[in-house]
């Protein structure tokens, strides 16, 4: 995907892996190469030196090497009181995760079984040629030259509307929930807290009452986990925004873990995200609820089993033992071998 990006635009640019720092969740914007990333901002270089200060206190405490503390569920946890710090408390989190492994260990398991359906991965099955009903649709996440670009009209939602009338037996996915950033970030952010406006998440959220239908579908690959860690208000604001518009039953999950790495620090993000209580009144928009409520079990796996035929039983998991799949024992000898989560980030980010 790196065509997007010009031979100029690489040379200020570096594989997120090449990060000197090592942290649980990416302190910079990490791009798939489909559009320029951001800078480091002040907020981010913040976060950055709080969750290696809390690395080395609370590593400390537990007599644990920093770069095994970094990659264990208390370090998760010690990143998003970090994030908390500087961004506000968006994330749930308890102190002692961060300090006991035992408390950490309890946070995790209480939702070990949860059922996650990542729609976007970037697999291509080659033999999935008809019969197709789902209709995945690139939209947002522009490049900063998009104005250059022939057409690049077509990146908005204003076509989606028009579309799922005519063809109200084809699903219509659209991938990055349309997401109109990232060129202007920091005006989009002001504009938000001043107006409550988010640009073509409006709109998408917007086009079943527009045009009495019911088959778009919001994918927050990507545009999820971009905000989380740039502006976690409006990415809680972003999921509730949809929600309310789509319904809860018409967004779906999905990381872009290619680019991102483990997509462990997004689903950590997800499930400890909340709408603060000043949008909540502002926005009339429901909170999002607990890790294993019905609005995250339904966007992180539910909603996407209904369109990919999966069937489920009545815990919302699937009927399917895929325990013993190929992939699964491969997860299971990493685990058994005493391997961890990496914390490395493919995409492209800012050179430091």
């Amino acid at each position: 995907m790196s065509d997007w990006l010009t031979t100029r635009q690489l040379q200020h640019l570096q594989r997120g892996y090449r990060k000197r720092v090592e942290t649980p969740i990416p302190t910079q914007v990490v791009s798939s190469g489909e559009c320029f990333p951001p800078p480091q901002s002040r907020r981010q270089a913040q976060a950055e030196v709080l969750m290696r200060e809390k690395t080395d206190f609370y590593a400390g405490r537990q007599g644990m090497p920093r770069q095994r503390y970094l990659r264990s569920p208390s370090g998760m946890a010690a990143a998003f009181m970090a994030m908390n710090q500087v961004y506000g408390d968006v994330y749930r989190v308890d102190p002692a995760e961060a300090e006991d492994p035992a408390a950490a260990a309890d946070q995790r398991n209480q939702t070990r079984d949860q059922f996650i359906f990542d729609v976007h991965t970037h697999h291509v099955r080659e033999d999935y040629t008809w019969g197709v009903r789902n209709i995945c649709i690139h939209k947002g996440v522009l490049p900063i030259d998009y104005e250059r670009l022939p057409n690049w009209q077509y990146a908005s939602v204003e076509d989606v509307g028009g579309a799922a009338a005519a063809w109200p037996d084809l699903n219509f996915h659209i991938y990055h929930a349309g997401l109109k950033m990232w060129r202007d970030a920091e005006s989009v952010s002001e504009e938000f807290e001043r107006t409550g406006r988010l640009a073509w998440i409006d709109e998408l959220a917007g086009i079943p009452a527009e045009y009495g239908v019911s088959n778009v579908y919001a994918d927050i690959g990507l545009s999820f986990g971009a905000l989380a860690i740039t502006h976690p208000r409006l990415a809680a604001a972003m999921v509730a925004k949809l929600v309310k518009g789509l319904g809860v039953d018409h967004v779906l999950w999905g990381t872009d873990s290619i680019w991102f790495g483990s997509p462990q620090w997004q689903i950590e993000a997800f499930r400890r995200i909340e709408l603060p209580p000043d949008l909540q009144d502002k926005l009339d928009l429901a909170p999002l609820g607990p890790a294993d409520g019905p609005v995250k079990n339904a966007i992180f796996g539910i909603n996407a089993a209904g369109q990919y035929g999966l069937a489920l039983d009545t815990q919302g998991r699937p009927v399917t033992d895929y325990a013993g799949d190929a992939l699964s024992q491969l997860k299971a000898a990493y685990l058994a071998a005493g391997n961890e989560r990496d914390n490395l980030f493919w995409g492209w980010i800012h050179k430091e």
